[in-house]
């Protein structure tokens, strides 16, 4: 072991020798990088997307939803999410949409698959991939006593 750490120390004592130029590498070489994916449009979210919920490090889904997309008069987008079991749909709030992702919300709502029942607002961050959308959310409670909570979101488009 000592013979080990030795050659370490000498190694690095060598390395680092005074009067000696390190080799200059060059990292201005262009790498091959991959075009950018194509603008999202909202006429490529209409529909209805059929997607599920789980918290950060856990694969086990803790909710399960429907998102139905459609665009008004104006050609605005208008979604809503409605829960599995729910009697009715949250309208969604489009927040903002960039390159290949969305970002919505809706809320405030009472998570009722939580025992204390919180109030929250819940924020979905998603990157559109053709049929198929993948992304977080966190859900910010209301009242500063409950915690924030997160996880990941995914959603396939109904045929």
């Amino acid at each position: 072991m000592r013979r080990v750490l030795g050659c370490l120390v000498l190694s690095t004592v060598v390395a680092c020798a005074p009067g000696e130029e390190a080799a200059v590498v060059d990292t201005t070489a262009a790498a091959a990088v991959a075009p950018p994916a194509a603008a999202l449009t909202a006429d490529m979210l209409v529909g209805t997307w059929s997607s599920t919920a789980k918290m950060d490090g856990s694969d086990s889904v803790v909710s399960r939803s429907t998102v139905t997309t459609s665009m008004d008069s104006t050609g605005a987008l208008v979604s809503s999410i409605q829960f599995e079991g729910a009697s009715e749909a949250m309208p969604m709030r489009l927040i903002s949409m960039a390159g290949d992702s969305i970002v919505q919300e809706f809320g405030p709502y009472h998570r009722s698959n939580v025992a204390t029942n919180p109030m929250v607002t819940t924020t979905i961050v998603t990157r559109v991939m053709g049929d198929h959308q993948m992304g977080t959310w966190v859900a910010r409670p209301v009242s500063a006593a409950d915690p924030v909570v997160s996880g990941t979101f995914e959603a396939m488009r109904m045929p």
